[in-house]
């Protein structure tokens, strides 16, 4: 397995994670939506671009 194989297994694992946390079943594009959103939030919150009142893990 390739360096790229191996990191689009990483993603495709969150997005399906992301999606059943949040209950939408096989809505694996708005899966992907949230767990985008939530690392650039994540990112932000580490650069003190914003400070969060919600909790994201």
């Amino acid at each position: 397995m390739s360096v790229y194989s191996g990191r689009l297994k990483d993603i495709m694992t969150n997005i399906f994670n992301t999606a059943e946390t949040y209950g939408l079943g096989k809505d694996y594009l708005a899966g992907a939506n949230i767990a985008a959103f939530e690392n650039v939030a994540k990112a932000m919150i580490a650069q003190g671009i914003c400070l969060s009142t919600i909790k994201l893990e």
